[in-house]
């Protein structure tokens, strides 16, 4: 009887020593991984601490390019308009330097005109009349 306890003891001795191995295991798996975790929430920490400063940067820089743009939006409608008025006084002049030189060739066979619409060809003076409502658009936008 006193073998069969005996036996029966060192049976639980080598099972509870089985259980002492694997809970030291654990132990080591667990202190590794709690290790992984400190490490990578460090490099996330060093990734990311900076962030919310480049964020407001990075929307301060938006909010510049975009009211920068703007302005070079605006810029750009008003030099177009300046060209169009630049060619629309080139075409007057152009027009009225061919009328005055077709005017000298042809004065000699044709009376002098006496009227606006008289003196100028219907193109020249719709382009006249578009020349002044152009200077009357500048002058009411100005204001």
């Amino acid at each position: 009887m006193l073998v069969i306890v005996l036996i029966f003891n060192v049976l639980i001795s080598l099972l509870c020593l089985y259980v002492a191995w694997q809970v030291w295991n654990l132990r080591q798996a667990l202190a590794n991984a709690a290790e992984i975790m400190t490490a990578a929430e460090r490099s996330v920490y060093n990734v990311l601490h900076n962030a919310p400063d480049a964020i407001e940067k990075g929307q301060l820089g938006a909010d510049r390019l975009r009211h920068s743009y703007q302005r070079l939006e605006l810029q750009i409608k008003q030099i177009r308009q300046v060209l169009m008025l630049l060619g629309l006084v080139n075409s007057i002049w152009r027009s009225t330097v061919n009328s005055v030189s077709t005017s000298k060739v042809s004065s000699r066979h044709k009376p002098l005109k006496s009227s606006p619409e008289e003196k100028y060809s219907s193109e020249q003076l719709h382009n006249l009349k578009r020349h002044r409502q152009l200077r009357k658009r500048k002058g009411h936008g100005s204001r």
